[in-house]
């Protein structure tokens, strides 16, 4: 009896060392369904133990002449998975059925959602130049983004189409209560932005106004506002003097608006008396370094600083304002 129990070890280790070193039993399934090679010209579909080319074996589902290849996930009471590739068109396909259908990509079955696929040449007729993308399919489809370097519960950005309209979106980090940063109504074409400006950082302020040019100097009393770097000057009464040069200006414009540098030609909104005259367009000019504003009066050719005339009233008839940038 030990004599025939040797024996019997004995060739049980020469036919595992066979398996190991061939790859195992070409000729013999190891499941009933499972067979070596490819399958029968006939057309049959079968699992196969295939090489690939490269010494690799993998288990294949394998066609011959018609039908998709695919493998099909059957858990009772949930939903159908396929997965494989369609001989119609050889794309690779998930899908939530038995069987591929006619899809190009993946197909699942609930949420935001219902298709993603593959964009084939001629798909968007009025832009035939598009022949590679991704579409979604779906009543409400949505993509998001993780953007996992910020801060816990502020990573993810969204965009979704629904009822017609198309939004961008911020979310916390369980993508619930969304807030829309912009959206654009199909039917209407109107675009809409949920954002918020900052509080302008404005200062204003007012000075006592001298009038030069004048056979006196009369007083008037000119606002300012500055924000950032624009600075507006205006007088929202009249003020006028009796002329006795051919210039005009005003003086004591507060340091703190002063420009930095250069000069600046710049259009007054108002009118400008001359001669006891109105109606008079004009311009003022301001120097770096100066608080002198001095007026330029509209000729027939240009506008000159020295335009007035020497005589009769002159000055501004109404609200005055001028804009600049320091």
């Amino acid at each position: 009896m030990r004599k025939i129990a040797l024996f019997l070890s004995g060739l049980l280790i020469a036919a595992t060392a066979y398996a190991v070193t061939t790859g195992g039993f070409p000729s013999r399934p190891i499941f009933q369904s499972v067979s070596v090679g490819t399958p029968a010209a006939s057309g049959t579909s079968k699992i196969v133990a295939n090489n690939g080319g490269s010494g690799d074996t993998g288990v294949v589902a394998q066609t011959v002449t018609a039908g998709d290849a695919y493998f099909l996930a059957t858990p009772a009471g949930v939903t159908n998975w396929s997965t494989g590739t369609r001989r119609s068109d050889g794309a690779y396909v998930w899908s939530n059925a038995v069987g591929l259908g006619t899809v190009k990509g993946l197909l699942t079955t609930s949420g935001d959602l219902t298709s993603f696929r593959h964009v084939e040449t001629g798909t968007f007729t009025n832009n035939p130049g598009l022949t590679q993308g991704f579409s979604l399919a779906d009543a409400s489809p949505s993509i998001f983004f993780n953007e996992n370097d910020q801060s816990a519960g502020n990573r993810w950005w969204g965009m979704q189409a629904n009822n017609g309209i198309f939004n961008l979106q911020y979310c916390p980090d369980n993508i619930s209560g969304c807030t829309i940063a912009w959206s654009v109504d199909r039917s209407t074409g109107i675009f809409s932005a949920n954002f918020a400006i900052a509080a302008a950082n404005i200062t204003t302020g007012s000075w006592s106004a001298t009038l030069s040019g004048c056979t006196t100097s009369p007083s008037a009393t000119m606002n300012y506002s500055v924000s950032g770097n624009v600075v507006s000057v205006w007088s929202s009464s009249p003020n006028s003097c009796t002329s006795n040069s051919t210039s005009f200006s005003i003086s004591g414009l507060p340091a703190a608006i002063w420009l930095s540098s250069g000069s600046r030609d710049i259009p007054v909104g108002g009118v400008l008396i001359d001669n006891g005259g109105n109606g008079f367009y004009g311009s003022v000019q301001i120097t770096a370094g100066s608080g002198t504003i001095t007026f330029n009066r509209a000729t027939t050719t240009f506008y000159s600083n020295t335009g007035f005339t020497a005589s009769g009233t002159k000055g501004f008839n109404g609200a005055i304002s001028f804009t600049y940038s320091r």
